[in-house]
């Protein structure tokens, strides 16, 4: 239903009453998608699909308590996230002071949030303190690019310093929950197969070495493909969400000029 999509011969709707949507994570202190369940404004917009030609019928899969605990309307998204990205367009289109431009907005958000996010993008050099708060040229970057700013000069300077394949991978894989796992029945044993992999005591290189490891094995067939999540206890298929990120990452950085367009997956 939020995508505006309408069947006309659509009698009836089953609806979950459960969306994702952009919120902050105070322990990444970054925005992820999080799923939680719709306000009734949104319930009442998906029962609109039904019935456009004919009697249409909606089941909300939620009891009439829950279904009347919800809020009435969606928080909007710039009440919930951080306004890093939002300050940067503001700036790259020169609509003037951020506070005073979000300021206008009917509900506009609190001003220690946009002092904050002003701070952050000064911090990683995205504003000149010097000159107005300017953008400076990363800043321009980071405008152009729709990831977590700190993501975003993570991937650029990765591109800069000729690593980006390990940071790709590294930048992919802070979006995901990790890719081991540990079965009730085998903690120890699967402990000791991510303490196989480790590197330097940090997780982000252990996952590196574990997704490298993974794309070898696949290079080399299914079975041992297979054998090697067994074996190190990896979940095959946040792998294959952090590759598909890989990808969407590089395309990113290949529609400013950073690296050379590819192909999937890879290192």
């Amino acid at each position: 239903a939020e995508t505006s999509i309408t069947i006309d011969d659509i009698v009836f709707v089953l609806d979950a009453c459960r969306m994702k949507e952009n919120r902050w994570d105070p322990v990444n202190k970054m925005s992820s998608l999080v799923e939680d369940y719709v306000s009734r404004a949104s319930a009442r917009q998906r029962k609109g699909r039904a019935g456009r030609v004919r009697e249409g019928y909606a089941y909300h899969l939620v009891s009439s308590v829950k279904y009347d605990a919800l809020e009435e309307y969606q928080i909007p998204e710039m009440l919930r996230v951080p306004l890093d990205g939002l300050v940067l367009q503001i700036k790259m289109l020169g609509l003037g002071e951020a506070l005073e431009f979000l300021g206008m907005a009917i509900q506009p958000p609190e001003g220690s949030a946009v002092a904050a996010s002003v701070d952050l993008l000064r911090q990683i050099g995205a504003l000149d303190p010097a000159t107005d708060d300017s953008l400076t040229p990363l800043g321009y970057h980071l405008a152009t690019l729709p990831v977590d700013v700190r993501i975003g000069k993570l991937l650029i300077y990765g591109a800069i310093l000729g690593v980006v394949e390990p940071v790709l991978t590294i930048a992919a894989a802070m979006g995901f929950r990790s890719p081991f796992f540990s079965p009730i029945d085998k903690r120890d044993e699967a402990d000791k197969a991510r303490k196989a992999l480790g590197l330097a005591h940090s997780d982000i290189l252990t996952t590196l070495r574990a997704y490298d490891g993974w794309i070898e094995a696949k290079k080399r067939g299914r079975r041992e493909e297979s054998a090697y999540c067994q074996q190190h206890f990896l979940g095959r298929q946040t792998l294959e969400m952090i590759a598909e990120m890989r990808d969407q990452f590089r395309t990113l950085l290949a529609s400013i000029g950073f690296v050379p367009p590819t192909g999937r997956g890879g290192r």
